[in-house]
C-alpha cells in the first residue's frame, strides 16, 4: 500500500489566487498512472480526458472518461486539470499550447519532497501574512550571488522571497522580459538586489532555447558586476534545496580548489547523451559561469527540430544524434570547445566531465513549484525486504506497522503478489 503525503492545498503554491471551494476538478488520464494512483488520492473529480478513443464513453474508478475536446466547453478560471501520467510537465505544456491557458498541477509524484512542499508552505503562509525582510546595506560586495532568470509566474514571488529569507546576504537578481506583467514585476523588486527586463530574442529559436541563453548571459554578466566570488543559477520556477553554503566548502574550500570547475545538477542530467549535462542548476565562480553563458544564440528556425518527441523521424534517428537537437548538449559542447577540448562523442563528453565538472547533488538540489504534485505516493511493492526497507523499519516503527496493516487488508492476491504490487 502507498503511503500518502499532501493534498489539494497544495495547488495554491502554484495558483495562489485560486478558490478551492468553487474550483472544478478535471483529470487528465485514463491510463495506468490513473487506474493504479487515482484511488489514493480522495479526489473528486468531475471527470478525466483521455485521447485515445477506446477509453472515451468507460467509467473508471467511478469517473466519466471524455475526449480532450470537453475541456473546450469549460471556462478556463472555472477548472483544475489534474495530471495523472509520468509525463506531466510535457502534458501541461501541451495543454497550454493547444487549448489554452487552463491551470493545470501534478497528480502524484513520487520523490522525497514532502517536506520541502510542507515548508514551502509554511513560508508561503508567512509572506502572505505580510513576513517582510529589509536588507541591510553591504559594506562590501557579497561572496555568494543568485540569478534567477526566466517569466514571472503567479509563484516566481514566493521563490524570490524563499531564497532572500534563506540567503539574506547574498546578491539577489532577477533577470525577465519587457514583456511581463507590470504588477508582478512590481511585487518582485523589494525581494530582489535587482531585477532587470531585457528584450525577448527575434526568433526565440525552438523550445524557448533563445531566451534561455539571452538571460542567462545577462545575469551571468550582472554577477561579474556585482563583484560576487560565487554565482547559483536557477531559473523562475524553482528553489535551492538544502545547503549551498555547504557546496561551496566541498567544492571550492577557501576559494582555491577545483580552479576552473563548475558544479552541475546530475539528477537532472542524462548519462549516455554527449554532453546532456542539465543547466537547470548550477554553482560555479563568478567568470567561469560568464564565460559558460557565452554560447550565441541559435538562430535556426523550428523546422530544424521534430514537431513532437512522437513523430516518427524523431524516433527512429540514432539516440546520439539528439545531441545536435539538445538545448544541454549545444550549451556544454560549446563550452568544452571554448576551453579546447574535443566536443562530439560520448568519450569527448566524459573526459570534459572528468576535467571540469562536479557534481552538487550530495547537499543541493532544485524544486519545481511549477511542477508541484498534489500528493506524494511511497510505493513499496517487493518480494523480499530491502536493506534501505529495513533500516527505514527500524528508524519508523509505527509507521512501518501501519503500512503493514494497509497491506493485510487490501484483498490482492498472489498473482498480484508475484507480480510485485503488493506494498
Amino acid at each position: 500500500m502507498a503511503i500518502v503525503r499532501g493534498g489539494l492545498s497544495r495547488v495554491l503554491m502554484k495558483y495562489a489566487d485560486i478558490d478551492l471551494t468553487k474550483i472544478r476538478l478535471i483529470g487528465w488520464g485514463a491510463g495506468q498512472a490513473f487506474r493504479d494512483y487515482f484511488p489514493h488520492t480522495g479526489l473528486s473529480l468531475e471527470y478525466t480526458i483521455c485521447p485515445r478513443q477506446e477509453n472515451q464513453g468507460t467509467t473508471l474508478h467511478g469517473v466519466p472518461v471524455r475526449p480532450p475536446e470537453a475541456l473546450l466547453q469549460e471556462k478556463h478560471d472555472d477548472v483544475l486539470v489534474v495530471v495523472f501520467s509520468a509525463y506531466a510537465p510535457e502534458i501541461m505544456n501541451a495543454i497550454r499550447n493547444t487549448y489554452g491557458n487552463y491551470r493545470t498541477v501534478r497528480a502524484v509524484d513520487f520523490g522525497d519532497d514532502a517536506g520541502v512542499i510542507e515548508e514551502l508552505q509554511a513560508f508561503q503562509g508567512a509572506v502572505r501574512g505580510g513576513m517582510r525582510l529589509e536588507k541591510a546595506p553591504a559594506i562590501r560586495s557579497a561572496e555568494l550571488g543568485l540569478f534567477m532568470q526566466g517569466p514571472i509566474t503567479e509563484f516566481t514571488l514566493l521563490a524570490l522571497a524563499y531564497h532572500r529569507m534563506r540567503y539574506p546576504a547574498s546578491h539577489l537578481a532577477l533577470v525577465t522580459w519587457t514583456t511581463e506583467d507590470p504588477e508582478l514585476v512590481k511585487a518582485c523588486r523589494p525581494w530582489v538586489d535587482e531585477l532587470v527586463q531585457i528584450e525577448p530574442p527575434p526568433p526565440n529559436g525552438y523550445d524557448t532555447r533563445n531566451y534561455v541563453t539571452r538571460s542567462c548571459k545577462a545575469g551571468s554578466q550582472l554577477m561579474l558586476k556585482a563583484g560576487v566570488r560565487y554565482v547559483v543559477r536557477l531559473r523562475t520556477d524553482a528553489v535551492l534545496v538544502g545547503s549551498v553554503y555547504r557546496t561551496l566548502e566541498r567544492l571550492f574550500g577557501n576559494g582555491d580548489k577545483n580552479p576552473g570547475k563548475m558544479g552541475v545538477l546530475l539528477q537532472a542530467s542524462w548519462a549516455y547523451m554527449p554532453f546532456h549535462f542539465s543547466d537547470k542548476l548550477m554553482i560555479a565562480r563568478a567568470e567561469d559561469m560568464a564565460q559558460l553563458w557565452s554560447m550565441p544564440e541559435d538562430l535556426r528556425g523550428a523546422e530544424s527540430f521534430p514537431a513532437s518527441l512522437a513523430d516518427p523521424a524523431f524516433l527512429n534517428m540514432p539516440f546520439l544524434d539528439f545531441r545536435h537537437l539538445s538545448y544541454e548538449s549545444s550549451l556544454w559542447m560549446h563550452y568544452a570547445q571554448t576551453l579546447g577540448y574535443p566536443a562530439d562523442t560520448l568519450e569527448d563528453a566524459y573526459r570534459f566531465a572528468r576535467d571540469r565538472l562536479m557534481e552538487i547533488d550530495s547537499d543541493t538540489h532544485m524544486f519545481s513549484i511549477k511542477h508541484v504534485p498534489l500528493f506524494n505516493l511511497k510505493l513499496r511493492p517487493m518480494l523480499e525486504p530491502s536493506l534501505g526497507w529495513w533500516r527505514e523499519m527500524q528508524g519508523d516503527f509505527e509507521g512501518t506497522l501501519e503500512q503493514l496493516r494497509n497491506v493485510s487488508a487490501s484483498g490482492m492476491a498472489m498473482g498480484d503478489f508475484f507480480a510485485r504490487r503488493v506494498g
